[in-house]
């Protein structure tokens, strides 16, 4: 029998499937709520600032905080100061749950793998078993299709080249070879499903991006002796520059003042090429 557990196992082992609703909507609310209860507050002393200046009893505790005190000291109330610590109190809170929610709000959406993973693996009868839609109901729409843009990942995969393949080349390659090579996992609790490691994938991309650092380079320069053409070789340098700079945002993770400036470099060096050499191998006599 399937439940919560089996559930959480495979979470604490596979950390990418910590999927949950952010509840962006229900905290709005919850902000809104809030928010009003403040406006009315800050209302509230502003129309008693305009009422105590009025009364010249009440003048001074528009004026000081000591009179404000002495007058309850002597056994007076102060409206002013009970609205004040209501606003603090409920000043503190908003702050904090809206500082909270700020930290939700920049935690990353799941990639598409994990949670068509997660969906399928509650779906599967040697699996899930669909235990939360038999078992419960509103708890079995947490990651239904129509809350994906309210999901959030706990685990977010900080490579991007890594989550690219991942999210395009890994679906693919286990359809047409993958189920055949890559080792099963069969467990009696959680039943059966393939895992590919992260790190692998981060491996991958390394070495991806020590091979483009390479070849983009020297294959600019090779192509650019070849061509004859001026207009030809300035059009060759926006094209191996654009696919620099591409290559160093998507495979490298450069910031953008590093790929600007790497780029500017790169096309830099490709212009100083071009004004130093003539096109194509020379002939002898």
């Amino acid at each position: 029998m399937v439940s919560y557990d089996e559930l959480s196992t495979l979470i604490g082992k596979c950390p990418e499937l910590a999927i949950v609703r952010r509840f962006g909507q229900l905290a709005a609310q919850v902000t809104h709520r809030m928010q009003a209860e403040l406006l009315e507050l800050e209302h509230d002393l502003r129309v008693l600032g305009k009422f105590e200046m009025q009364r010249p009893d009440l003048r001074g505790h528009a004026k000081s905080w000591e009179k404000v005190n002495e007058a309850i000291d002597a056994g007076g109330r102060s409206v002013r100061k009970e609205k004040i610590l209501e606003a603090e109190e409920k000043l503190g809170r908003y702050y904090e749950f809206v500082s909270r929610t700020a930290a939700v709000i920049k935690l990353g959406s799941p990639d598409s793998c994990d949670i068509d993973f997660l969906r399928a693996w509650l779906r599967d009868e040697k699996c899930g078993n669909n235990f939360l839609k038999l078992s419960a109901s509103v708890e079995a729409t947490a990651w239904d299709v129509n809350h994906t843009g309210d999901l959030i990942t706990l685990n977010k995969r900080p490579d991007r080249f890594a989550a690219w393949v991942a999210n395009a080349l890994v679906p693919l390659y286990h359809k047409r070879l993958g189920h055949r090579l890559q080792r099963r996992t069969d467990e009696e609790s959680l039943g059966t499903y393939y895992a590919y490691d992260d790190k692998k994938l981060a491996i991958l991309g390394n070495v991806l991006c020590t091979v483009l650092s390479t070849m983009v380079p020297s294959s600019s320069i090779l192509v650019l002796y070849y061509v004859k053409s001026m207009l030809s070789r300035l059009l060759l340098i926006i094209g191996f520059s654009s696919l620099f700079s591409l290559i160093m945002g998507f495979v490298a993770h450069g910031r953008r003042y590093e790929i600007f400036a790497a780029t500017i470099a790169f096309a830099a060096v490709q212009v100083v090429f071009v004004g130093g050499v003539t096109a194509g191998p020379r002939s002898s006599n």
